[in-house]
């Protein structure tokens, strides 16, 4: 970088020299085209050198940032729930991190959406940083006792806050503080991603490859399973996950039909309904489940559930035959009369030297393929990273 932009100037200087004997020569009724021509070149030149300065600029600050990041200060838990605190960069190496900024109440979202995936982030070694636009110590407790966060495995809170709100407020400029944002750090301390709002959990983690392998065994019985949901309950709801699998590997498009049918109208997914109101197209059922189209051989394994009330979710890894290539599994389900029904599925690419481009989503009408890069937030996917431009009206 350096040398380029010594090149853009140095030459640009020389060209720049030899502009006045090019205009006196034009006066002098030379030739105007060599005047022009010399005079393009060092405009040319000095702008070239001028964007260089800046991509540098930029990217000095940027590691700036990411310097400023790891002196930061985390509360971190050991094995025996002792806490510890320490600068954020002694997680290099080891872990990565998903910085997660916004107001107690969106936070409190946040998490709640993250839990489903607490598996998962532990699998993918992701230590999530709720951050708050506040300071009251009571909205971090209020955080952190979010049902499902477990022993601080996969999320821990920041210390001396006002630090990182003023570390999020520079960062968020031009944007409302109510928007929330996120940050995701790989082991390496560098920035891998941000955006504005709230970030899809499953789409985040499948930006870090896995670092075990699941039950190999799809009947062992699941691991992680939320306390306070009853062995009863798990059952049923792993029953209708499975189902799902016999219908889909056998293609029984009536069954399947059956199977949404259950929600009662309620596995209608408004996602997919405004993703098709924008141009993209959902495959009907009995599309899906044909010979050319279906998945055959799958295996499903390392299945987790959460239960909240009459809402469960199970998270899955789906594997290609062979030992092929794994996908990470999300259904969501809800009780209705009694009964667990499936009302979404959704798959993303999950697995070492994958980066997810796609996301499948189905409801009861049907599938479909989703852009990850417009998945990745929940409320404002249009921004891109931190620091893009706003949406278009």
């Amino acid at each position: 970088a350096l040398f380029l932009l010594f090149f853009f100037f140095s030459f640009g200087l020389l060209f720049a020299a030899a502009l006045p004997v090019s205009i006196g020569d034009a006066a002098r009724g030379g030739d105007v085209g060599v005047a022009l021509g010399n005079t393009a070149l060092v405009v040319g030149f000095f702008l070239a050198g001028k964007a260089q300065f800046q991509t540098r600029s930029r990217a000095i600050s940027g590691i700036e940032r990411e310097l400023e990041l790891g002196d930061m200060s985390i509360e971190r838990k050991d094995a025996f729930g002792n806490a510890r605190i320490g600068p954020l960069k002694e997680c290099r190496g080891t872990l990565r991190i998903a910085l997660v900024y916004g107001t107690p109440e969106r936070l409190q979202d946040d998490i709640r959406r993250a839990s489903i995936y607490r598996r998962r982030l532990v699998e993918a070694g992701v230590l999530v940083v709720p951050v708050l636009s506040t300071s009251a110590p009571e909205d971090v407790e209020a955080v952190l006792a979010v049902e499902g966060t477990g022993t601080g495995r996969w999320v821990t809170k920041p210390v001396q806050s006002k630090t990182w709100q003023g570390y999020f407020n520079n960062l968020l400029k031009t944007s409302s503080l109510t928007d929330g944002a996120y940050i995701t750090l790989g082991t390496s301390g560098r920035v891998r991603g941000s955006g504005i709002g709230s970030p899809r959990w499953d789409v985040l983690v499948s930006t870090f490859p896995k670092n075990r392998q699941g039950v190999e065994d799809p009947t062992a019985p699941p691991e992680g399973v939320l306390s306070g949901c009853s062995p009863e309950e798990a059952d049923e709801i792993l029953a209708e996950h499975k189902a799902f699998y016999r219908l889909l590997e056998a293609g029984d498009n009536a069954g399947m039909a059956a199977l949404w049918a259950e929600a009662a109208g309620a596995a209608v997914d408004g996602v997919i309904t405004d993703f098709c109101a924008r141009g993209a197209r959902q495959d009907g059922w009995e599309t899906v489940l044909r010979d050319d189209r279906r998945p055959i051989g799958m295996t499903i394994s390392d299945a987790d559930v959460l239960v909240r009330s009459d809402d469960a979710w199970v998270t899955a890894v789906e594997t290609a035959p062979g030992g092929g290539a794994t996908l990470l599994a999300t259904q969501q389900f809800q009780r209705t009369n009694g009964k667990w029904s499936v009302v979404l599925h959704e798959t993303v690419p999950w697995g070492k030297n994958t980066v997810a481009q796609v996301v499948l989503r189905c409801d009861a009408r049907g599938c479909v393929a989703v852009p990850a890069k417009v998945m990745n937030s929940f409320d404002r996917p249009q921004y891109g990273s931190i620091g893009g431009p706003p949406p278009t009206p």
